[in-house]
C-alpha cells in the first residue's frame, strides 16, 4: 500500500519502506542472507549519492546507520523536470504525444500558450515569430492534429520553434565530475587511485553528458558495477549490453567501475528500466 502524510521535514522528501513481520514472528531476510540484502541495498544508496551531488542520504538497517551521507556540494545543479522543456528534444512522434497528452487531460490550449512552455519561446515577440512563421496565429492544439494532412501543420511549429531557439548545451543537463566521484570513492571505498572520463556532445540532436570511472578499492571482494541515467541510480547494471569491452575482468577484481549518462530522452530494454538500449 501506499501512504501519504504531512512530515516536519520542510526540504526534501522522506521515504519510508516498511516490510511486515511474517507469521512467525520473522522478518523476511533471514539471518543468511541479512548481510547480503544490506550490500545490495548500501551499493544502490552509495550509487544515488554518487550520481548527486547536492544529495543528502542514509540508510538505516535495523536500527543501524549501515550508510550517512552528507551532500558534498548542496549547491550542485542539475537541469529539473519543473524547467523548460527544449524543442530540439522532439521529433514529430514525441511533439504528437505531448499535444495527444494535453488534449486528452482536458488543455485543449492555444498554440501560442505551449509554445511559451518551450526554453527559450517564453517571450512574445519569440512566440509571434514562431506562430508568423508556422501560419498558426489563433490555432489550438486540435488543429494540429490532423492526419489527413499529414500532421503538416505540426511539423511546421516544429521547425519554426527549434529556428527561433538555441539547442541546450550538454554540460546546462548537469556534470558530476571528477572530485565528486573522487570524494565518494576516497570516503566509502578507500581507493588508492581513481581513473575519470567524461565526453559531451549531441547524438541525433540530443545532448548528453556520460561519464565514467574506474577505482581499485580497498577492502573490496570482487568487481562492482554503479551505474545510473539521469541521476538515478540503476538496480541492476544498467550498461551490462555494452560491457564487452572488460571481458577480460575477473570477477574476483577488487575495482569499481561507475558509469553515468544524461540524456533528454533514453532507450531501455524494458519496462522495469534495467538495462540501457544504447
Amino acid at each position: 500500500s501506499h501512504q501519504q502524510s504531512e512530515s516536519d521535514r520542510t526540504i526534501g522528501t522522506v521515504v519510508r519502506l516498511e516490510w511486515p513481520k511474517a507469521e512467525d514472528g520473522e522478518w523476511p531476510m533471514g539471518d543468511e542472507d541479512s548481510d547480503q540484502e544490506r550490500a545490495k541495498i548500501w551499493w544502490q544508496i552509495f550509487g544515488f549519492a554518487a550520481v548527486n551531488p547536492h544529495l543528502t542520504i542514509c540508510l538505516n538497517w535495523f536500527g543501524n546507520d549501515s550508510f550517512k551521507h552528507i551532500a558534498f556540494d548542496p549547491a550542485w545543479k542539475k537541469w529539473k523536470p519543473l524547467q523548460a522543456t527544449s524543442a530540439h528534444w522532439y521529433q514529430q512522434e514525441q511533439l504528437i504525444r505531448l499535444v495527444a497528452a494535453y488534449i486528452s487531460a482536458g488543455q485543449d490550449m492555444l498554440v501560442r500558450d505551449l509554445i511559451a512552455l518551450f526554453d527559450g519561446l517564453s517571450r512574445t515577440a519569440k512566440r509571434k515569430a514562431v506562430l508568423d512563421v508556422a501560419g498558426l496565429q489563433r490555432a489550438k492544439l486540435s488543429d494540429l492534429l490532423m492526419p489527413d494532412d499529414k500532421f503538416e501543420k505540426l511539423s511546421a511549429l516544429l521547425i519554426a520553434m527549434q529556428t527561433n531557439s538555441s539547442p541546450v548545451k550538454p554540460k546546462a543537463l548537469g556534470i558530476i565530475g571528477r572530485e565528486h566521484l573522487t570524494q565518494m570513492l576516497h570516503k566509502y571505498g578507500g581507493a588508492d587511485s581513481i581513473r575519470y572520463k567524461k565526453e559531451e556532445g549531441f547524438n541525433e540532436g540530443l545532448p548528453y553528458v556520460l561519464e565514467m570511472g574506474f577505482a581499485r578499492l580497498n577492502g573490496l571482494e570482487n568487481t562492482q558495477f554503479v551505474s545510473g541515467a539521469n541521476f538515478s541510480a540503476g538496480i541492476n547494471d544498467l550498461f551490462a549490453r555494452t560491457r564487452g569491452w572488460i571481458d577480460d575482468l575477473s570477477d574476483d577484481d577488487p575495482v569499481l567501475i561507475f558509469t553515468h549518462i544524461v540524456c533528454p530522452r533514453l532507450n531501455f530494454a524494458d519496462r522495469g528500466k534495467g538495462a540501457l538500449l544504447l
